[in-house]
């Protein structure tokens, strides 16, 4: 059992006075930041062994200064040591405005997003290990559910390699449920702030979707590793600090009706208008019932914050990613390769020939 957050600033306290008699000793709230830090992103070590390891490197940093240690300090340990960014923030329309200008033709997917990136501001559970966030994104392939993933890692952790790819589809076995552990586990052991893209979740087997429900409502990731003495143990890790985004095809059947009844190539727009806001509304409602007769338990939606359908894309807005792609490729040559190229100017061809 965790030690009482009061022993173990008590301990460090003493801790501190007998081993670094020569330095000013931290702030009581420095230590206390320090202990609340190793108790929600550390859970695969023990105190007060956690909280002295920070402290020894704190007593260097002083010694070497001759000044006492802030919060930088103590910050820069985490980051430097256990991959852990103690000053995060979530800007919710930094990311938002980030979303919306590399995902295309889904105005009511970009709706819940937007919602479902604020809500991150409200972790009103201060000992709880449930991720910040979980969704799970639905709809054809290619329309933005992968891209959308990239982008909340890109603007949340800009140049930082936090994003893990799992494709579901490997783990089509009950004998994977020890290798999908291990590999969801050791990730976030080195980097707790993970952003956990599970691909195609349909497609693992019933075992590993299992086993997910209840990592999912724990917070919880139990994984066996084999230790330099060559010895097996048992490891725990904590989502507390983590996004899990889960994708899935299913319900291509669903869509592809939306699409053949959609007004939208009628109207020539993607917009959440009021009709368009119908639309997906019968559209969602399709989906979960599809989704649940698919196999998935109502259980494992239930642990999704958020379910969010991405529509087939009009040929509007596929024409306007091609536009977007011709312009990135045409600005990688010039950059790269010296390359200029020039366009033609857009000509409208007779409706007997091509339109």
């Amino acid at each position: 059992k965790e030690l009482d957050s009061k022993i173990v600033f008590d301990i460090v306290s003493e801790w501190w006075s007998k081993v670094a008699p020569d330095c000013v000793p931290p702030s009581s709230e420095l230590i206390k930041t320090m202990i609340d830090a190793n108790k929600m992103y550390r859970s695969d070590s023990a105190e007060p062994r956690k909280s002295l390891d920070i402290l020894e490197d704190l007593v260097s940093y002083s010694r070497r200064t001759g000044k006492r240690a802030e919060f930088a300090q103590l910050d820069k340990i985490f980051r430097d040591r256990y991959s852990i960014n103690l000053s995060f923030h979530v800007d919710p329309e930094e990311v938002y405005s980030e979303i919306e200008r590399r995902v295309k033709g889904q105005p009511y997917a970009l709706h819940q997003l937007r919602r479902m990136i604020r809500s991150m501001t409200f972790q009103l559970d201060a000992v709880s290990n449930r991720p910040m966030l979980t969704a799970l994104f639905t709809g054809p392939t290619g329309v933005g559910k992968t891209e959308t993933t990239k982008c909340v890692a890109d603007s949340l952790y800009p140049g930082e390699d936090v994003l893990l790819n799992i494709n579901m589809p490997d783990y089509k076995t009950p004998e994977h449920e020890a290798s999908f552990r291990r590999r969801l586990g050791e990730h976030l052991r080195h980097s707790p702030n993970a952003i956990i893209l599970l691909d195609e979740l349909e497609k693992a087997h019933d075992t590993i979707l299992d086993a997910l429900l209840v990592i999912l409502d724990e917070g919880l990731v139990t994984f066996d590793t084999i230790n330099r003495e060559g010895v097996a143990e048992v490891n725990t890790v904590s989502l507390r600090n983590s996004i899990v985004i889960a994708t899935t095809n299913a319900g291509s059947e669903v869509f592809a009706n939306d699409a053949r009844f959609s007004q939208r190539e009628a109207r020539g727009r993607d917009e959440l208008d009021d009709v368009s806001a119908a639309e997906v509304e019968q559209l969602y409602k399709s989906l979960i019932q599809f989704l649940q007769s698919a196999g998935f338990k109502p259980e494992m939606l239930g642990r999704f914050n958020r379910i969010v359908p991405y529509r087939g894309l009009s040929s509007d807005t596929l024409l306007k990613i091609a536009e977007n792609e011709l312009e990135s490729l045409k600005h990688k040559l010039l950059v790269h390769k010296g390359i200029t190229v020039e366009y033609s100017e857009p000509q409208q061809w007779p409706e007997d020939v091509y339109n």
